[in-house]
């Protein structure tokens, strides 16, 4: 009976033992699996943070690029309208001098002529007649030549219209090019950016899933050592123990105790490195983002294409 007794309470003492075993197993992989959470929680909040501040930034730098668009092109609207108004009071300032003119000269014929016709009356009347036909033959030559003058002051006038129409129409024209020239190269920095995030989000899954795997292939390591301990505890219950059995249950817990210490290193690492890729990967988009920005300030696209821009999905909706 006493040798029964010592053995019964030392199989109860090592079934104790492994008991409070397999607890700090529990609790350690609770404890491990809560930091994870915490550090991708972090992360995520971290990824929303710099998302939200570049997107505010981005939308400042293009309200303010499409509102000194909108400002130049007023202005060069109103100078436009200037100009023309311009034109148009020269134009007829012109035509009122070349009246005035006219009926001046006229006036002034007309009056030499009648004096010639009073003393060419009173001197000679072949004279008479002879100025008469001189004087029909200037009167058609003056209205052939003030004829030709408003003639010649109509094309002018209408190539001057027609070459200022073809100026505006060319600029206007140069400005639409470049206007579209901008948005296809905005949405292709834009696909660029998707692309690049795209690739973080996949490779920020397949570390996850790497260390999944490694945690249950870890996990189904103990089970299998917990279940070696086990059938060796039903070996000791028939009363077959040796030496070497329990050499052998020592050297197991000793790798299974240095297994789990380097999956705990190996695991702490990994975040470390996961971080740190995170956060320079995050900081070099956006410097690039910022840069292709900066040297596309001064032609930065019209305040329409943003509105249609596409909004992005949220980083935990494609987590989930």
């Amino acid at each position: 009976m006493g040798v029964l007794t010592d053995d019964m309470a030392r199989l109860r003492g090592e079934i104790g033992f492994m008991r409070g075993q397999r607890g700090e197993l529990r609790k350690d992989i609770a404890q491990t699996t809560k930091e994870r959470k915490a550090a991708v929680d972090e992360m995520q909040a971290a990824f929303d943070k710099a998302h939200a501040e570049m997107a505010r930034a981005s939308k400042q730098e293009r309200t303010a690029v499409v509102s000194n668009i909108k400002a130049t092109v007023s202005a060069l609207q109103d100078q436009f309208h200037k100009d023309l108004a311009g034109m148009r009071d020269a134009h007829a300032e012109m035509a009122r001098q070349s009246k005035q003119a006219t009926k001046a000269y006229v006036a002034g014929m007309q009056a030499d002529v009648a004096g010639m016709q009073t003393g060419f009356r009173k001197d000679h009347a072949l004279m008479a007649k002879t100025t008469k036909g001189n004087r029909l033959a200037f009167f058609s030559a003056l209205e052939d030549e003030v004829a030709r003058m408003q003639a010649g002051f109509r094309q002018d006038h209408a190539d001057m219209a027609k070459e200022g129409r073809n100026n505006r129409l060319a600029f206007l024209s140069e400005i639409k090019t470049n206007v579209s020239d901008l948005q296809a190269g905005f949405h292709r920095e834009l696909a660029d950016c998707r692309k690049a995030y795209e690739g973080m989000v996949k490779e920020a899954r397949a570390d996850r899933s790497m260390f999944v795997s490694g945690m249950k292939q870890t996990v189904s390591d103990l089970r299998q050592v917990n279940a070696e301990d086990i059938t060796g505890a039903r070996f000791a219950w028939l009363g077959m123990p040796t030496p070497a059995q329990r050499q052998r249950e020592k050297e197991t817990e000793r790798k299974r105790q240095e297994v789990e210490r380097q999956a705990k290193v190996e695991a702490e690492r990994r975040r470390q490195e996961e971080e740190l890729r995170a956060k320079r990967e995050a900081e070099q988009l956006a410097a690039a983002l910022e840069a292709e920005l900066a040297a596309h300030k001064p032609e930065t696209t019209e305040s329409e294409q943003f509105g249609r821009e596409e909004k992005k999905p949220h980083k935990k909706d494609k987590m989930r």
